[in-house]
């Protein structure tokens, strides 16, 4: 079992440190930076976020092993990224791995496929 009273200091510190990554990566995805970002990297994104969410409190807390957070963090992420890729590519008509143009260069993928790059109208 694990003695609850001789983790907990450990626990808390962990679970501040999960909310403080969470609480960037949500920023960064709500920030203008965002704009025009490819669909594929904002889900791949989104897809860290829940899965940060929904496996660090059980590696947190209940002791789960880091290769099953880690898979479970990773399932998300490819579930999210390839969601990312059919939306980008049947609905936004994107070349995969491309974005439209954007006039951005923030740190949040905006301009991640290049200042030029994108798909022409």
């Amino acid at each position: 079992g694990v003695d609850i009273k001789a983790t907990m200091a450990s626990m808390m510190l962990g679970a501040f440190v999960m909310s403080v990554l969470m609480g960037a990566i949500l920023s960064c995805l709500l920030s203008k930076k965002a704009e025009g970002v490819c669909p594929m990297s904002y889900s791949l994104k989104v897809g860290l976020l829940v899965g940060i969410a929904a496996f660090g409190p059980n590696y947190i807390f209940y002791h789960f092993p880091l290769n099953w957070t880690l898979g479970g963090i990773a399932d998300e992420v490819i579930g999210f990224g390839i969601a990312g890729a059919i939306v980008g590519r049947g609905i936004f008509k994107m070349k995969l791995g491309c974005c439209r143009k954007s006039g951005g260069t923030g740190s949040c993928g905006a301009g991640a496929c290049g200042a030029d790059a994108g798909d022409k109208k």
